[in-house]
């Protein structure tokens, strides 16, 4: 899209000044072409290459980058001072918004050392506007064409585009200033974008002077600013935030809305790129994605945004979310026996249920079931979970009998008439109830864990006889024993605290 600028009769009027003041010339292969005091044409359009844009992280990053669009190829040279010379060049760099530090310009003198002023112009309208900005210096010392580069000692920044401008100090200044032909690199059209100044006037090259009878020359000149701007911030989501084992989450990054205004390919000729990192080794060049995961945990996925520049890529900082893998049910449990009795304790984790199999036609749904045998022998237990992720499942041959104690490494002695542990399993207390023979001594009712461990134990004294109810309040949930102590002889009874 072209936006022509229609002059008034004031244009006319300065044109005719000028024609009679002085020409503005242009040299190209050592013949001077008299420019034609022309009307201004250009392009306030933005030229984007990249659907992907706005798409960064979770904070700012500075970016930096020398901006070539206009390309490198000497094609011609216009005066700027002097009699014959144009007030200045200028180059517009639309729809960017950050910070201008330094330009690159190619220029040649023609006979002595003149100095030119570089100086960043606002953009309004697809025209500079305004008086510009302190200008940064530079002597032009050489007859051959050669590169000179301006610093600003402050950044200047600049906000929906800008111009580039280099000018003549003193009417006696005289330098040539390089251009490129053919509407400069990347396959742009962007001929609209050079301008060259006459008194208060701005003038196309392409189209205005053929509109006072001059040439149409499609150049730009060769001006190569360094910006510097500040990435876009975004953020990343994912949905559900937990899952199972290879279920599927959708991961969607959002651009925020801080950072430039760099998207055309006149900044970066490449585009932008993006990578969506899963946090298990898989990764996928896009903003979204669905994805599922094998393994349980937690899993810190990341996105990026790669800005390719002219002459430097910038990588922004991460956008992160978490999300947490849930594993399916794994079944375990461990057992214990005294006799026929055999307890057992379920070590499942992620369980909702559990269902227990003795192997002699018994079952149980309880977590840490106790199963008398009727004789003895080894049996298949099997123990079956269900969990919110899936199910588990553990199987294992155990053998008890008539007179053995397995699982804690308690042997039995002596002798009882009888010992009733109830209730079994048992909650806040259980009742022990024992009938002991040929007691010599004070005797002891003592609570062993599965490692041996006595974890409480109460005096009976000489009693022979009786029933004991022993408080289990900070008694860990668990498979014990109820272990009666005489002198050297012993007995135990397993139970369940529940």
């Amino acid at each position: 899209m072209k936006k022509t600028l229609l002059f008034t009769m004031m244009l006319t009027s300065a044109f005719a000044f000028a024609q009679q003041m002085r020409v503005p010339s242009q040299m190209k292969n050592g013949t001077v072409r008299h420019g034609i005091t022309p009307a201004l044409q250009t392009s306030n359009e933005v030229r984007t290459n990249n659907t992907n844009v706005g798409l960064e992280k979770s904070v700012s990053v500075v970016c930096t980058d020398k901006v070539k669009y206009v390309g490198s190829t000497d094609g011609a040279s216009w005066q700027v001072g002097g009699f014959n010379g144009w007030d200045g060049a200028f180059e517009v760099f639309p729809n960017f918004t950050g910070q201008v530090t330094a330009v690159d310009f190619r220029a040649a003198k023609i006979s002595n050392n003149y100095t030119v002023a570089v100086k960043i112009f606002a953009l309004s309208g697809g025209m500079p506007t305004g008086a510009g900005s302190a200008a940064a210096s530079a002597t032009v010392n050489n007859t051959t064409t050669s590169n000179y580069t301006v610093t600003f000692g402050t950044p200047i920044t600049v906000t929906n585009g800008f111009v580039v401008a280099v000018m003549a100090v003193n009417l006696s200044d005289s330098v040539l200033i390089e251009a490129s032909p053919n509407g400069g690199v990347n396959g742009g059209n962007y001929d609209d974008y050079s301008l060259v100044s006459y008194g208060t006037n701005y003038y196309g090259l392409l189209n205005d002077l053929v509109q006072f009878g001059g040439n149409n020359y499609d150049e730009h000149f060769l001006f190569s600013p360094t910006i510097k701007f500040n990435s876009m911030t975004n953020t990343l989501t994912a949905s559900p935030t937990s899952a199972c084992i290879n279920s599927s989450i959708y991961f969607s990054e959002s651009p925020g809305t801080n950072g430039g205004n760099y998207y055309s390919n006149i900044y970066n000729p490449m585009g932008v790129t993006d990578l969506l990192d899963y946090g298990d080794g898989n990764t996928v060049a896009s903003t979204s994605g669905s994805h599922s995961y094998t393994t349980p945990g937690t899993k810190t996925a990341q996105y990026t945004m790669t800005y390719l520049g002219w002459t430097t890529n910038c990588i922004s900082a991460p956008a992160t979310t978490t999300v947490t893998i849930n594993p399916g049910s794994v079944a375990s449990f461990t057992w214990s026996s005294v006799n026929l009795a055999a307890s057992f304790v379920s070590t499942s984790t992620n369980t909702l249920t559990q269902s227990w199999l003795f192997g002699d036609g018994g079952s149980s749904g309880a977590p840490s079931p106790v199963h008398n045998y009727v004789t003895g022998g080894t049996y298949t237990v099997e123990l079956t979970t269900t969990g919110t992720c899936g199910n588990g499942y553990y199987t294992t041959n155990i053998h008890v009998d008539t007179a053995s104690s397995h699982g804690t490494g308690i042997a039995e002695t002596g002798k009882v008439s009888s010992v009733i542990i109830y209730p079994n399993p048992a909650n806040m207390s259980v009742a022990v109830n024992y009938d002991i023979i040929n007691t010599k001594e004070n005797a002891t009712i003592d609570i062993v864990n599965a490692l041996g461990q006595i974890v409480k134990s109460v005096n009976i004294g000489s009693s022979t006889i009786g029933v004991m109810n022993i408080d289990l309040a900070g008694v860990a949930p668990g498979t014990y024993y109820i272990k009666i102590q005489n002198g050297d002889k012993f007995i135990t009874r397993p139970f369940v605290r529940e």
